[in-house]
């Protein structure tokens, strides 16, 4: 009885997790550039994070019901996380109208490779593989990407400025707040991988109440607006039916580890240290470009780049991890798998 109280807990400690470390991202990491915004909403952060937990829990399912054959993989289950969390949590994705593809793009880009790809998957597969320096670099990389957006919330029509004037404060954060509130960001990624690496589940193989707390919940997050958008639901589905296609093709019916037995592994506390560099690299970057006082036409440029790297990023990745799967499906014959959960696990 013990057991089959514990493995549900852990799981729901899991995604409430997850949930944490892709809201760093896709909020907190992208919006909220001072510490009086940060500690202002630290209620608002949790109750988001439970928003994202179910999102990226849909994710993990599909990824959940196949073999693990790569980064690929983690690719179209982050199309699948960001297209939720702006398409059936928020109908953002759905306000360009029913054919237009770069929004879905961007998110696929900011959401889905920047949280759930960048921040949840490459920092736990660095982690357990137990390479530090390649995720010192590759958090340098991410302190410029958000140094650089940070930077846009300076334009007069920032949806950032207009938070911080819900905040009682209308003056971009300087130099100093930005880099504490970054400080603050990357406490908060070391200290949700830290928790993470405690809960991470042997296996998991989902059945249907699983399945059915995950698309209720989500869900119910759209009951307020899908009913006003009478294309929502068909455009949605079209949507992730391309890297559902890709998740399920061939090869990723085979016998194999799964995503969870693949990432299975102890994390070092101390190279967790090595998230520092995206801290000061981004707060370099910001007080750079503060000190060069760059008229609005520049900041512009440096926002229409942010944007288009997003797109463009989000729609090649996409494209490449589709790519991928249906090259792996060509090479060999299919094994269906041959070990089943046990009924303890299924839930």
């Amino acid at each position: 009885m013990a057991a089959k109280i514990r493995f549900p807990l852990q799981m729901v400690t899991f995604f409430a997790l997850v949930g944490f470390i892709v809201e760093l991202n896709s909020e907190r990491a992208y919006w909220f550039h001072s510490p009086d915004w940060f500690w202002g909403r630290i209620g608002e952060t949790l109750g988001v994070s439970l928003f994202y937990g179910f999102a990226a829990g849909l994710a993990l399912w599909v990824l959940a019901r196949t073999s693990y054959r790569g980064v690929h993989q983690v690719v179209l289950a982050g199309a699948v996380f960001a297209w939720t969390v702006e398409g059936v949590i928020t109908p953002v994705i759905h306000e360009a109208g029913p054919f237009d593809p770069f929004i879905p793009a961007m998110f696929a880009g900011w959401h889905g490779l920047g949280s759930f790809v960048g921040l949840f998957y490459l920092v736990r597969r660095l982690l357990i593989d137990k390479r530090p320096w390649i995720l010192a670099m590759a958090s340098a990389v991410y302190g410029v990407v958000v140094g650089l957006w940070a930077v846009t919330t300076w334009l007069p029509d920032s949806d950032d400025l207009a938070a911080g004037l819900e905040q009682g404060g209308a003056d971009p954060a300087t130099p100093g707040q930005y880099a504490l509130t970054m400080v603050l960001v990357v406490l908060a990624l070391a200290l949700g991988h830290l928790l993470l690496d405690r809960v991470w589940p042997a296996e998991w193989k989902p059945g249907r109440a699983a399945a059915w707390i995950l698309v209720g919940g989500t869900a119910a997050y759209s009951a307020t607006w899908f009913p006003t958008i009478p294309y929502a639901p068909l455009r949605y589905g079209a949507l992730i039916a391309i890297p559902l296609l890709g998740l399920f093709a061939r090869a990723h019916r085979r016998s194999g580890p799964t995503f969870f037995q693949a990432l299975r592994g102890d994390v070092v506390p101390l190279h967790l240290t090595a998230l520092a560099p995206a801290a000061l690299v981004s707060s370099a970057v910001y007080a750079t470009v503060w000190a060069f006082d760059p008229d609005e036409a520049a900041v512009v440029s440096i926002r229409d780049l942010h944007v288009m790297g997003q797109m463009l990023g989000g729609g090649v990745a996409l494209a490449w991890a589709s790519w991928r799967a249906v090259r792996l499906g060509r090479a060999e014959p299919i094994v269906e798998p041959a070990t089943v959960a046990s009924r303890s696990d299924n839930i």
